[in-house]
C-alpha cells in the first residue's frame, strides 16, 4: 500500500490530503494467489500418488494406470484472477472421487483427492507466506 501526504496552498488556506493506494497490494495478492493455486495443484498430484492418503485403502494410492493422475489440469483462473478452478479430464474420475456401487452391490468408497489435499495443507498459511515475499 502506498500512502502519500501532500499539502497545497489554495489562496490563504493550506489543504492537506492523504491518498491511500492499494493497487500494489492487489497485484501482489493476485500473484501470491496464483502461486498458491499452482502449489495446490502440485499437492493434488502428490495426494493421488500417496498410498497413505486414504486410510480405508491401506497402502493403496489412487493411481492405477496413471491416466487419472495425468488428467489433473493446472488451475484455471477467473478473468479477474480471484478464483481458481481445479479439475480432471478423465471420464471415470468422477466415480473414483465420489465412489460408486459395484455390479455385485458392494459400495466402493470415493477417494476425494482434492478435498484430502486441502485438508492436508494450510492454504491460508501458504498464501500468506507467498504474499509476504511479494509485498
Amino acid at each position: 500500500m502506498v500512502a502519500r501526504g501532500r499539502s497545497l496552498w489554495v489562496g490563504a488556506v493550506i489543504l492537506t490530503r492523504v491518498i491511500l493506494d492499494i493497487s500494489g497490494i492487489e497485484a501482489a495478492a493476485k500473484a501470491a494467489f496464483k502461486d498458491t493455486a499452482y502449489f495446490v495443484h502440485a499437492e493434488i498430484i502428490k495426494t493421488i500418488s500417496d498410498p497413505n492418503a486414504f486410510p480405508e485403502f491401506t497402502g493403496q494410492d489412487v493411481v492405477d494406470t496413471g491416466v487419472l493422475r495425468a488428467s489433473q489440469q493446472p488451475p484455471e483462473f477467473s478473468s479477474d484472477g480471484t478464483v481458481a478452478t481445479f479439475k480432471n479430464t478423465i471420464e471415470y474420475g468422477y466415480w473414483v472421487y465420489n465412489g460408486y456401487t459395484k455390479r455385485n452391490g458392494e459400495e466402493q468408497p470415493g477417494r476425494p483427492w482434492m478435498d484430502a489435499t486441502l485438508e492436508r495443507i494450510n492454504f491460508q498459511e501458504t498464501f500468506e507466506k507467498l504474499f509476504e515475499g511479494r509485498s
